[in-house]
């Protein structure tokens, strides 16, 4: 529980931390961009002072060169001085018509020829400060060049800002020669008091509110700017209140993002109460999870405890069936619970055992229930296989179930499930509530209908043991007659080699007349007939033997390192006189590099004279065999040998191989031979674990295909216990294999 408590309170701490988060990144967002906007205004506004400034600027210049460069300046104010003229106009004229503060006429040496009433009557222009101020134009003037003899600035007076403007005085209809040192020289400056005051045209056009000039450079600029004059120096502060739009949007959203705060922290505080309801509801389903799991593991140990005590191997079925229904009653903490079977030549249903949880002791079971009544309980049984009734005395499904058996026994709750074997109805398990009624939980009913899932298998595994049992005893005792005819032909065939080899020598000395003529002559045909027939009855015998050998694992095999072109040819030899008498030419392919072989010198002979023999017998009279020899790259002898002859029909070649098979009775008659010869000749390849494989096209021949592995890994004596072969038509379908069990 203290996981899903720090699990909620992480997830809402996380949300606080992220509500947190966003608001301060709100605010942080609309600060910065009501400071950024109240920057760039700020700057805007700078610059519109800045170019008003410096327009005024260079309208009082203009203003002082067109006074300067004039002939009545240059004759009435610099040759002969006039009082009257330069006062009126120049003194009264320009401070009445452009409000000029005040004028000087200085001569080469920076004294005053001439000032105005303006300039007399303003204080600031009788201090020390200006005085040094006008000498520092003035001589900034003098030592520039003659066509830079005007200099216009800002100047601070007595805490007022000023723009003054100095020019040499000449004349602008002849033209005057400066560089003769006898030729008057004097200058002309003009003052004018920058107007700062709310009708002035600067503080109406911008809508600037207070604009005032402080000389203290110190001082704190609000919006304005650091005023400088022409040589970059300091002459103070221009500054002024301005409702800039970032200020105005900011002090507007206090209130929205006030409320916005506000809402954060009531979904904080909700976020956090509905976490506690969540987390109680998390509590009190980790306290159901508990218990659930709790039960389940208690219900998982049973079935454990029953698979441990070896109910399925227990010889006292009884005794098993008694284990179950204890522990299922323990397990569930019922009153009662047993186990019924079906009867179905009595058509009841009797009960095998019941156990009581009070007295902990199995008691005598009730009396048996007659199908008769209880049609619809079985139906219920057989259909749903589980019956769950809480309240069976009030609400029961099955009412002749409830007269017969609950009412009898108060059984207020009932939890039946079906025991089936082989999808059929054979009993039924019940557990039982006697003191009150019970709601059945669904891991319950899971875990009884395991407990019959448990039954069923140990049913089924009796039943399987018993076939088993049988299935053992009926293959020990083929084994014991397969045992008693391989022994039986075995020494059958060694005492009828006896007698067979003196009937055999003798006819043939008989044949061969090796003691003089025979009288008769049809006397020496009958002998020619007992030594074939004897010849052929010996094959046979000898053939069984291998078989017997075969099958009793008594064929030995001697490994040893072979030259197989070398068998080949001694195989072909031994069989051509039979090839000369049908007119056929055995050709043979076999590469002079070919690897020894490790097999079997007398097994591999056979092999390859049965498959020889078989293709010469087949073959049409004149035709040829093939016989060829190959080493793969998988260190394996691949023999074919193939005949151009009958062929064998599709549905003949699953039996091909089999004992004793000759094909049809046609082929029979006109082929003579024992039938063991390829079953010999599988039985020997699979014993070198090679592979067999027939392929046949009727009517055109048949090609027969060996493959042996040219070295094993140990000398086999093992017995044969199946061969397998393939056989495929002229399209190569693949059939089924084909395994012949000996």
């Amino acid at each position: 529980m203290d996981h899903y408590r720090r699990l909620i309170y992480g997830i809402f701490f996380q949300i606080l931390l992220l509500v947190g988060l966003l608001i301060t990144i709100v605010f942080t967002v609309l600060f910065y961009s009501a400071n950024q906007q109240d920057e760039i205004t700020r700057q805007d506004y700078i610059r519109l002072v800045k170019a008003s400034l410096q327009k005024d600027l260079t309208s009082h210049k203009r203003l002082t060169y067109d006074y300067s460069y004039w002939e009545d300046s240059y004759s009435k104010l610099i040759i002969n001085l006039d009082p009257a003229w330069a006062k009126k106009n120049i003194g009264e004229y320009l401070e009445q018509t452009f409000e000029i503060s005040g004028s000087l006429v200085l001569d080469t040496q920076g004294k005053k020829t001439f000032e105005s009433i303006g300039l007399q009557n303003t204080p600031a222009f009788a201090t020390p400060a200006f005085s040094k101020k006008l000498n520092d134009i003035f001589h900034q003037a003098t030592n520039s060049s003659e066509d830079e003899n005007q200099i216009s600035d800002f100047i601070e007076l007595e805490n007022q800002l000023y723009m003054v403007s100095l020019n040499l005085v000449t004349s602008d209809t002849r033209e005057i020669d400066f560089d003769n040192p006898e030729t008057p020289r004097g200058y002309l400056m003009l003052l004018k008091e920058i107007d700062l005051s709310p009708e002035s045209d600067l503080v109406t056009f911008l809508g600037l509110q207070d604009l005032h000039f402080t000389a203290d450079p110190q001082n704190i600029i609000t919006n304005g700017f650091t005023m400088e004059d022409a040589r970059g120096q300091v002459i103070g502060i221009l500054d002024w209140h301005l409702d800039l739009p970032g200020t105005i949007l900011l002090r507007k959203s206090l209130y929205w993002t006030a409320g916005a705060l506000v809402l954060a922290i009531i979904l904080c505080i909700l976020i956090f109460r509905r976490g506690n309801s969540v987390l109680g509801i998390f509590s009190r389903d980790h306290e159901r999870q508990q218990l659930l799991k709790l039960r389940n593991e208690q219900q998982i140990n049973a079935l454990k405890s029953l698979v441990q005590n070896n109910i399925f191997y227990q010889n006292n079925d009884d005794r098993a069936l008694m284990e179950v229904t204890k522990t299922v009653c323990l397990t569930l903490r019922s009153d009662r619970a047993s186990i019924w079977f079906l009867n179905q030549e009595e058509q009841q249903l009797e009960c095998h055992n019941v156990y009581e949880a009070e007295n902990d002791r199995h008691s005598s079971p009730p009396t048996a229930i007659p199908f008769a009544g209880c049609e619809d309980y079985y139906q219920r049984m057989q259909k749903k296989r589980i019956l769950a009734q809480d309240d069976c005395l009030s609400n029961s499904k099955v009412t002749g179930f409830l007269d017969l058996y609950l009412k009898v026994y108060n059984i207020q709750s009932i939890l039946d499930a079906g025991l089936f074997q082989n999808n059929e109805l054979i009993g039924i398990i019940s557990v039982e509530r006697t003191r009150k009624t019970y709601s059945w939980p669904l891991e319950e009913i899971s875990f009884v209908a395991s407990v019959t899932h448990l039954l069923s298998l140990l049913f089924e595994i009796r039943e399987r043991r018993e076939i088993e049992t049988h299935l053992i005893s009926a293959k020990e005792e083929a084994e014991a007659a397969n045992q008693a005819k391989s022994e039986f032909l075995a020494n059958m065939s060694h005492e009828l080699r006896t007698p067979l080899n003196a009937i055999i020598g003798f006819s043939d000395l008989m044949r061969n007349e090796m003691f003089g003529p025979i009288g008769q002559q049809q006397y020496k045909g009958y002998s020619e007939d007992i030594y074939n027939s004897g010849t052929h009855l010996l094959s046979l015998i000898s053939d069984i033997l291998d078989i017997s050998k075969i099958e009793a694992g008594g064929y030995l095999l001697e490994m040893e390192k072979i030259n197989f072109a070398e068998v080949a040819a001694s195989a072909i030899r031994m069989l051509a006189p039979r090839a000369e008498n049908r007119s056929l030419q055995v050709e043979t392919e076999i590469p002079e590099s070919l690897s020894l072989i490790t097999a079997d010198h007398r097994a591999l002979l056979q092999i390859l004279l049965n498959i020889i023999a078989n293709a010469i017998k087949f073959s049409h009279t004149g035709s040829r065999v093939l016989f060829k020899a190959v080493e793969t790259t998988n260190r394996e002898l691949k023999i074919t040998v193939t005949d151009f002859g009958l062929g064998i029909p599709d549905h003949q070649l699953p039996l091909v191989g089999s004992p004793f098979y000759q094909g049809e009775s046609t082929l029979r008659k006109k082929h003579e031979g024992t039938g063991l010869g390829l079953y010999i000749t599988k039985s020997l390849v699979t014993l070198h674990h090679g592979t067999f494989r027939i392929d046949s096209k009727f009517g055109e021949g048949t090609t027969v295909t060996i493959t042996l592995p040219l070295q094993l890994p140990s000398p086999s004596h093992e017995g044969l216990q199946g061969v397998e072969s393939d056989y495929s038509d002229d399209h190569s379908s693949k059939r089924p294999n084909v395994t012949t069990p000996f």
